[in-house]
């Protein structure tokens, strides 16, 4: 997930708000712990992340 970020700041975001807060809470780490695989365009809020200029 994190090589698809072009902007720091972007991935500052999450990363405060998921890893350093309550990460209990991530979606990719809720999947880990379950023994799931993690997609890795798997967004800590569950959602999925699209690469640019993939059609829908």
């Amino acid at each position: 997930m994190f090589e698809w970020f072009s902007l720091a700041a972007s991935l500052e975001v999450w990363k405060t708000n998921y890893c350093r807060a309550d990460f209990t809470r991530c979606a990719r780490f809720e999947a880990s712990a379950r023994g799931r695989p993690v997609a890795p365009n798997l967004l800590p809020n569950g959602s999925l992340l699209r690469k640019p200029g993939a059609r829908t």
